[in-house]
């Protein structure tokens, strides 16, 4: 839920190319909830419809639809969002394919470091404390005190 909702602020940290709304192959994860449901979705709402699942494949089919006009298959998840759920229940792993690819220790270092803890700081903070930051103007200090 966390990648939903400081999804803005990530995507500044990441290059143009890998940004952009139009990417066949890294689509928001909160663009395609709203469109799989036909309508704009707030924090609250996306909340709700994660605690609604009962099991991982309706966890997958939540934050992966098939895409609007991609002729994916409808019973199918999509695995080309920012955050790859479809292996959640085979491998139990999520995939994070926003980072550029690349081959220089120093920046993959830097990506695993950044996704750990950003991961480790979501699984110790209660929801108010992810979530409740939103009286912060700036962005990057409301995921700067999740990271802190």
């Amino acid at each position: 839920m966390a990648v939903l909702h400081y999804e803005g602020q990530i995507d500044e940290l990441h290059p143009p190319h890998r940004k952009r709304a139009d990417d066949p192959y890294i689509f928001s994860n909160t663009h395609g909830m709203e469109a799989a449901s036909g309508r704009q979705s707030t924090v609250q709402d996306r909340l709700d419809a994660i605690l609604q699942c009962d099991n991982i494949p309706d966890l997958i089919r939540l934050f992966n639809p098939p895409r609007p006009g991609r002729n994916d298959d409808p019973a199918r998840a999509c695995r080309y969002y920012k955050y790859n759920f479809t292996s959640l229940s085979t491998l139990r792993t999520i995939e994070f394919r926003q980072p550029d690819g690349t081959f220089d220790p120093q920046k993959i270092k830097e990506t695993i470091v950044f996704y750990l803890t950003f991961v480790r700081s979501c699984l110790v903070r209660r929801l108010d404390e992810l979530f409740g930051w939103t009286t912060v103007a700036n962005p990057f200090t409301r995921l700067l005190r999740l990271l802190c």
